[in-house]
């Protein structure tokens, strides 16, 4: 099948990036480089032998400051000059850069076209649609090689002629090859259709879906259309497009803005995602410990030291978790604010745009307001009401763990408290005891004192066996004076201990407060 043709083909990137900061809580934010865009641009510039250099004015004030360097109020844009090789020809290109700095942040408007005349002033020839492969060459306009930190924007535009005009089924299979030849890639792997429509009568074509990106971004196709009035060709795009294209840059700003600002809000809620899973698994752990201990002895209920430790290390994650899921909660809020804002925006240079021009239908751009974006608020404060209920999980995990181990605490000091006091009576038992048996030792002694005192059995005996030795040899007298005082002391000995035992006897059956308590007990 022969490709189609169209006249004048035309390429349009608007790409927006951030002018003082990477996009806050985004995994897809790239490395702050405020010369990004123009350096890209310089680099597209080489690929199609562009002589000219896009120099950039530093200008901070303002809302929407243009700025190339001399630029005046009528001339924002740097004008282009350049070649393109499309089936072994070369052919001249023009087109313009215009720098912008909207609000914060920067945005380039970069058009490359083949004109509608040659220098000679002669009609150029249609083009196949294979133009547009040539066109992107090495992919320098897509997502991946811009990088910006916004989004982007590609704008393909071309004429259709007299005879593709009237069939209203050729547009969307024109539409279909530009997008596939620019990508290179099979109609299924391109970026879904995502709404038609047309514009200043002409029909126009979006491919990729705001809600799930694709990885090539989001392309347009405008296919303009001429119409003979009174014998003349005239075309409601030459008429409006100078004065809509400034406005349609703001659009696409404040498009991309909403898009990223969604986008920003769905990885903050994925991020809340994750750590409310983590919160649901440290309570379900709390709440698997009662269970286990359920059958335990009560000695055997004190939290262990690995136990301690664990809820100790949930205690420092805890308040962490808490933290990061009120900043999830708080950048979500903030994101759709920002959605909000740029929506307003949006709608507010669409209304400009149809003061402007009050009897045409843009309903192709005011469906992106009043659907997607609303769609894209109505979700975001589902989200947000389920991440707040959910929000008050950290706490109660927090309460939980603080209200074991203060029972674990009280069971602890309870136990420790009846060791003590047990401690404390077995001390006093042992102190009384040792004070009785010194008493009873005393006792002994006194005993053992008083008897000797009031007579001696020994001595008794040998008088009684010997009543008169007067006249004794040494040896004889050393054997009476050791028998007397030795016998006569043991048996001192023995009468005491004898006394001190029986005493101690009768202590010994005394029962004591512990043992009856231990009695009472069993």
């Amino acid at each position: 099948m022969m490709s189609h043709k169209v006249y004048a083909p035309n390429i349009h990137l608007f790409a927006f990036h951030s002018s003082h900061e990477p996009i806050p809580h985004s995994s897809l934010s790239k490395d702050f480089d405020d010369e990004l865009l123009w350096e890209k641009c310089n680099d597209i510039f080489v690929k199609f032998k562009i002589e000219q250099q896009l120099k950039i004015r530093k200008i901070s004030d303002g809302l929407r400051v243009a700025l190339l360097e001399g630029a005046t109020d009528n001339m924002i844009s740097l004008p282009l000059v350049g070649q393109i090789f499309h089936q072994a020809q070369s052919h001249r290109m023009t087109g313009f850069a215009c720098p912008l700095k909207i609000e914060n942040n920067y945005a380039l408007a970069l058009n490359l076209r083949i004109p509608e005349f040659n220098e000679k002033n002669q009609k150029t020839e249609e083009l196949e649609l294979t133009f547009f492969k040539d066109l992107n060459q090495d992919h320098c306009f897509l997502p991946r090689n811009i990088s910006s930190s916004i989004g982007q924007t590609v704008l393909l535009t071309g004429w259709l002629s007299q005879r593709q005009q009237p069939n209203q089924r050729l547009w969307r299979e024109i539409a279909d090859e530009c997008v596939q030849n620019f990508l290179g890639k099979e109609l299924e792997q391109c970026p879904p259709l995502y709404q038609s429509g047309q514009l200043f009568g002409s029909p126009i074509f979006e491919y990729g879906n705001p809600y799930q990106p694709h990885s090539d971004g989001q392309i347009v196709v405008w296919l303009f259309v001429r119409e003979v009035f009174n014998g003349k060709v005239d075309s409601k795009i030459d008429n409006n497009f100078g004065f809509f294209y400034q406005k349609m840059i703001d659009l696409l700003y404040y498009r991309q803005k909403i898009i990223k600002a969604y986008q920003l809000a769905l990885e903050a809620y994925s991020e809340i995602q994750d750590k409310n899973q983590k919160i649901i698994e440290i309570i379900n752990q709390i709440g698997e410990l009662p269970q286990e201990q359920e059958h335990s002895t009560e000695l055997n209920q004190a939290l262990s030291d690995i136990e301690v430790n664990d809820f100790k290390e949930k205690l420092r994650i805890l308040p962490k978790l808490a933290l990061d899921y009120t900043d999830g909660i708080q950048a979500i809020e903030s994101d759709r604010l920002t959605l909000e804002a740029n929506t307003k925006n949006y709608v507010e240079r669409l209304r400009q745009v149809q003061e402007r021009l009050p009897h045409y239908d843009l309903s192709f751009l005011s469906s992106f307001p009043q659907k997607t974006s609303g769609i894209f608020q109505d979700d975001l404060k589902v989200k947000l009401h389920e991440s707040m209920q959910k929000s008050s999980l950290v706490g109660k995990a927090i309460a939980s763990i603080r209200g074991i181990v203060e029972i674990d605490k009280v069971q602890r000091d309870r136990t420790l408290e009846e060791t003590l006091r047990t401690n404390e009576i077995a001390a006093q038992q042992r102190e009384k005891k040792l004070q009785i048996w010194f008493a009873l030792v005393v006792i002994c002694l006194a005993v053992s004192t008083i008897y000797s005192q009031i007579s001696s059995p020994v001595k008794t005996v040998l008088n009684y066996l010997h009543p008169e030795q007067h006249s004794e040899s040494p040896l004889a007298s050393f054997i009476h004076f050791f028998f007397y005082y030795f016998f006569d002391l043991l048996l001192q000995t023995l009468v005491g201990l004898f006394i001190a035992l029986l005493l101690g006897l009768v202590v010994w059956l005394i029962p004591t407060p512990t043992n009856h308590s231990n009695h009472s007990k069993e």
